[in-house]
């Protein structure tokens, strides 16, 4: 196979193994053999691939997940405020406040608890790609105080 063919399969591979398709699957998608995939996967450097991938598709559902819970709770506080039927603004309000009042736990431990699925390195790339995400959003006087404070989360 040429260079470019086995690059362009690579791509394909990568993208099916990230999202979690068994050898068999990727590999034809790929158009290479399920014995072609697993010996892949046992090179580092594409396992790395594969596992930047993931990170990069979890990154994207996360902030997905992210926006559309910002849009629900959006539209709670709209319904409760504004809803013509009173009964729908008393859901609204019930539903606001059973979401603050649930929420008695620590989300960054949440979602660490959630992550202990990953390796070691997987939750280290992710925690990067999140910390690069989140400097988009913050000030830029803000920054260096933001990394300063996530250096003493890690150094816990």
């Amino acid at each position: 196979m040429t260079a470019n063919g086995r690059h362009n399969g690579d791509a394909v591979l990568v993208s099916h193994l990230a999202v979690g398709h068994t050898y068999a699957a990727a590999a034809d998608a790929a158009g290479v053999s399920e014995r072609t995939a697993r010996r892949r996967m046992s090179e580092a450097s594409f396992r790395k691939r594969v596992d930047e991938a993931r990170v990069e598709i979890m990154s994207v559902a996360v902030n997905r997940a992210g926006n559309a819970a910002l849009e629900a709770v959006e539209t709670l506080i709209v319904l409760m405020r504004s809803a013509d039927s009173e009964s729908i603004r008393l859901r609204a309000a019930r539903e606001v406040l059973a979401l603050v009042s649930t929420r008695d736990g620590d989300p960054v431990a949440d979602l660490i608890q959630g992550l202990t699925r990953l390796s070691g390195s997987e939750v280290y790339d992710l925690t990067g790609q999140v910390l690069r995400t989140a400097l988009h959003y913050i000030p830029e006087e803000k920054a260096e105080a933001f990394m300063d404070d996530a250096g003493k989360v890690f150094a816990r």
